[in-house]
């Protein structure tokens, strides 16, 4: 069966997953529908099963245009999963009836939480409780070349410096990003070539987050001064973006613990090394502004003969014996 060259080329960056059971996280907006069609695409060449999911937010705390944006996606991914045979799994976060087929997340996972890192974090927290419970090997997120972008922009802002630098990939544990390596005037082109339906979240608009500013009016006042630099800047960071991080972190990683970092080799990297692993740490606890001197400080403490050790830094209680390391939260604790 002949597939699209855009199918084709991603279909490359994905013969590691042949055979792989994919739970698909369908928002309705342009980007993930284009990962879905690429997906269902390369189904048969790569021996995928599929499965969709979606979160609904709730309707408590924002506009009733947003909240009509809501229910329309919801109904649109039940549709599309309908129509393509594929399962459907949906939750709706101040629902108090769940459908029979939906897996419900523990109750009171996410009431009414509006921030934008909240709103991601119950939505992954919902995806990831499908994933296990159905025996789902990845989720795929549709994150593309313009997201990882906008990303490492942001947290250099909060001046995280070149450890900052370090942030989507490909494959990060059990989340999987298809589409990374393309920009949006290509999903656009695809979409457009396919006859792809989908929605148009009018959050995108609001321009008060600091991410939808970036790409709403800053990097397009950049891009019609200098049509191209927007790609340019973006190699130039993937240049200067520490490299084998994630096989770092597999070598770290305490096995049985993924709470914990092997002190052992943490101690044979060199300090660069040790950065790197502590950035990817905090990151593993979703936190993102944490900055250089933050982990310049927990590598410094830790960086002693000492066996038993106890600090706090960056929003955290570190402790630390002859085989591992470890953080507490304290945010959670308060």
């Amino acid at each position: 069966m002949k597939i699209s060259r855009l199918a084709y080329d991603v279909g490359l960056r994905l013969k590691a997953f042949e055979h792989k059971k994919i739970l698909v996280a369908l928002s309705g907006g342009r980007d993930s529908c284009v990962m879905l069609q690429i997906l269902l695409e390369l189904k048969t060449r790569l021996g995928l099963e599929i499965g969709i999911a979606h979160y609904h937010h709730g309707d408590s705390q924002c506009s009733e245009l947003q909240s009509d944006y809501r229910q329309k996606a919801l109904e649109f991914s039940a549709k599309t999963a309908l129509q393509n045979h594929i399962e459907f799994f949906y939750y709706k976060s101040d629902s108090s009836l769940a459908p029979s087929e939906m897996k419900k997340p523990e109750k009171g996972l996410t009431r009414n939480l509006q921030s934008e890192a909240s709103l991601r974090k119950v939505r992954l927290e919902f995806l990831e409780k499908i994933r296990k419970e159905q025996g789902f090997d990845f989720i795929a997120l549709a994150h593309h070349a313009q997201d990882l972008f906008e990303t490492r922009l942001i947290r250099l802002i909060r001046g995280t410096g070149k450890l900052g630098l370090v942030a989507m990939s490909l494959q990060t544990d059990f989340k999987l990003r298809p589409i990374l390596n393309l920009w949006p005037n290509e999903i656009g082109a695809y979409a457009k070539q396919n006859e792809i339906f989908y929605l148009e979240d009018p959050s995108n608009s609001d321009s008060r987050y600091l991410r939808n500013w970036l790409r709403n009016e800053w990097l397009r006042t950049l891009e019609t001064k200098k049509p191209g630099a927007m790609q340019a800047f973006a190699r130039s960071l993937e240049l200067l973006a520490p490299s084998g991080q994630n096989e770092l972190v597999e070598e770290l990683w305490m096995r049985g613990n993924q709470a914990a970092i092997d002190r052992e080799k943490f101690m044979t990297l060199s300090p660069s090394g040790r950065r790197q692993a502590i950035a990817n740490y905090l990151g593993q606890f979703a936190k993102k502004n944490y900055s250089s001197n933050m982990v310049q400080e927990i590598c410094k403490r830790l960086d002693t003969s000492q066996k038993e050790l106890r600090f706090k830094v960056a929003g955290f209680e570190w402790t630390a014996n002859a085989k591992q390391i470890q953080a507490r939260n304290l945010a959670k604790f308060d």
